[in-house]
């Protein structure tokens, strides 16, 4: 599978907003409300940094969005608190090479009232298809718009025709939300209105502020069966719109907020007042070099010797604000994965300052003024972005550069913003290192246009990454199910890491802390039939 720009984007651009909202993370394993404890018909509050933008399912792939389309939306099937494929509008799925055959649960309707059909589940594949509607759920929850779909309202299936077998299709289907009623008619009114068959029903909607739904009684087809009849689930959901952690926190303190992520110091005194605090592992932060032909970190040795000079547990110390002490072992480090693939990291190189030296000597960069090495009367001097909205990002930029200092390469750091880093990655491509990118990327395929394939402005391989052995061993590992595919995509990481074309860096980690509520996450994202609020 490979990513087109725009989906692309959409990853890079999910993972910022992850960072620094409660929409992102691992699994936990239930709500923990005891029945005597909760509310009944209560209202649950929980903050974002930013708005969802794009309302419609078909267009929002931002982290922010996908977390408030699974309250209005259903999928297929769902994936619960430990990855586990579990049902949604399917009550059976069968998978049989490019083939994947699902049997809709009976009695499901839209929120207009109207009866879900096969035809409705087919029309939304359809839609999702056609190049116009230019939805970014091509090169996630599918590969790619080579396929067909047949529905049998009779018998109440629908089957998927892939062009080949698709390693991640059932838990991928899981990011793939189903409009019906008005909405599956009319997918343009879905930029302005909600119309799905979730637990939720959009009721209002006021832009970078807050959005407020109300839960459907009758709802009985959520994961694995789960209703909103069961004592505890709130009436109503209110998702503000708060970019300061601080003013989140103090929001949580007077009882104005029952949920947000707090990933810095605010989030002792909220623990050491009675919150309850938990982590999730949402994805990873990785290095990226340029091996454009033009640039210093084209050269194998150099790009070695830098990695050689980093130590990755401080480094994601510092980057997670004290949340990991341990680096990431993957390109999706996301929990639970799809995946497992930490063998992988066995090929990322080890800390060794002296032999760091030694690279560079080899590649003919020698001692200069300022212990700044030079070659050819050349500084090596790379130029290093970061993505100044978090605020692990600068400090970690800031390590990063001190550490590359003792081998004798400067690093010249950039803040840069949401819409830059698109910018730069993808159509100036004005960087030497990339020090901390963070991806929202739910599996390893995700990764398969960002470091294979053409390069900008015609693809999105934006490190103009060439390397053979990571490409035919990760499209083989897409085509491949099961365990054999899994090793495939370890072999297939092993050789990124071992030619240094990225360094994992650091795990994404999200701090959910709560009071007066209860839930689990799949990844850090609300399962909306799980929510509880308590006395």
């Amino acid at each position: 599978m490979r990513l087109s720009r725009s989906r692309l984007l959409a990853l890079t651009a999910g993972l910022a907003l992850c960072l620094t909202s409660a929409a992102c993370g691992g699994s936990d394993d239930g709500s923990g409300a005891g029945s005597a404890d909760v509310v009944t018909d209560g209202t649950f509050t929980f903050s974002v940094a930013d708005d969802p933008g794009a309302l419609n399912p078909m267009l929002g792939s931002r982290t922010v969005a996908v977390n408030l389309f699974r309250f209005l939306y259903d999928p297929l099937v769902h994936a619960d608190a430990n990855g586990k494929v579990v049902s949604g509008l399917a009550s059976q799925w069968q998978v049989d090479g490019g083939k994947v055959s699902f049997t809709l649960k009976s009695g499901v309707t839209c929120s207009d009232g109207s009866p879900l059909t096969a035809s409705t589940v087919a029309k939304m594949f359809d839609n999702v298809k056609n190049p116009a509607s230019a939805s970014t759920l091509i090169g996630i929850a599918l590969p790619n718009n080579k396929f067909t779909v047949q529905a049998d309202d009779a018998a109440n299936t629908v089957t998927l025709n892939l062009e080949q077998p698709y390693q991640f299709i059932l838990p991928a289907l899981e990011f793939l939300p189903i409009p019906c009623g008005a909405g599956a008619a009319n997918p343009a009114s879905l930029a302005t209105t909600a119309s799905g068959s979730g637990p939720y029903t959009l009721t209002e909607a006021v832009p970078n502020d807050h959005y407020t739904l109300t839960r459907r009684d009758g709802y009985t087809w959520g994961p694995d069966g789960a209703s909103t009849a069961t004592a505890g689930a709130p009436k109503t959901i209110v998702m503000k719109i708060v970019a300061n952690e601080t003013t989140a926190a103090n929001l949580l303190t007077t009882g104005d907020l029952n949920a947000a992520a707090i990933n810095g110091p605010d989030r002792q005194r909220l623990t050491a007042s009675g919150m309850t605090a938990k982590q999730y592992n949402s994805g990873g932060a990785m290095m990226l070099f340029n091996e454009g032909s033009t640039r210093i970190t084209a050269d194998p040795n150099v790009r070695k010797a830098i990695a050689m000079a980093l130590d990755r547990p401080q480094i994601a110390s510092v980057v997670t604000r004290g949340l990991s002490k341990e680096p990431s072992n993957s390109v999706a480090p996301a929990s639970p994965q799809a995946c497992p693939d930490s063998a992988a990291s066995s090929a990322v190189p080890g800390t060794n300052v002296e032999e760091a030296k030694k690279l560079l000597d080899t590649a003919g960069w020698v001692a200069g003024s300022g212990g700044v090495r030079q070659k050819d009367g050349k500084e090596l001097n790379l130029n290093a972005p970061y993505l100044s909205t978090y605020a692990g990002n600068q400090p970690a930029a800031e390590l990063i550069a001190q550490q590359l200092q003792a081998i004798g390469i400067k690093l010249t750091l950039t803040p840069v913003t949401q819409g830059t880093l698109s910018t730069t990655l993808f159509s100036t491509g004005d960087y030497d290192i990339w020090p901390t990118l963070a991806l929202s990327i739910p599996f390893q395929s995700g990764v398969f246009g960002l470091l294979g394939g053409p390069f900008p402005p015609n693809g999105t391989n934006a490190g103009h990454v060439a390397n053979k052995t990571f490409t035919d061993t990760a499209t083989q590992a897409n085509q491949t199910v099961g365990q054999q595919g899994c090793d495939l995509w370890i072999t297939a990481e092993q050789a990124l890491f071992s030619n240094v074309d990225v360094v994992p860096i650091a795990p994404v980690i999200t701090n959910w802390v709560t009071t007066k509520s209860s839930f689990s996450t799949m990844q850090g994202r609300i399962i909306p039939t799980s929510i509880r609020v308590t006395k």
